[in-house]
């Protein structure tokens, strides 16, 4: 019983520190993968000209009444 109580005390600073690594680099393909989601994907380069142009039309601006 011994070993199994003592084998959880055993992380080293490098254990601990892979380990972190491993959590952060995780997270950064989550946020990444929603940034491509929300800011990425709806807008393409344009490579003929350089330019961020938007996939969809953007849409009309609403019409103002007229007497």
């Amino acid at each position: 019983m011994d070993a199994i109580e003592t084998a959880h005390a055993d992380w080293s600073r490098q254990d601990i520190l892979a380990l972190l690594q491993l959590l952060t680099m995780i997270l950064m393909s989550i946020v990444g993968a929603f940034w491509h989601l929300i800011v990425v994907r709806p807008t393409h380069i344009d490579h003929r000209q350089g330019v961020r142009t938007p996939v969809a039309p953007a849409p009309e601006p609403p019409r103002r009444w007229t007497n």
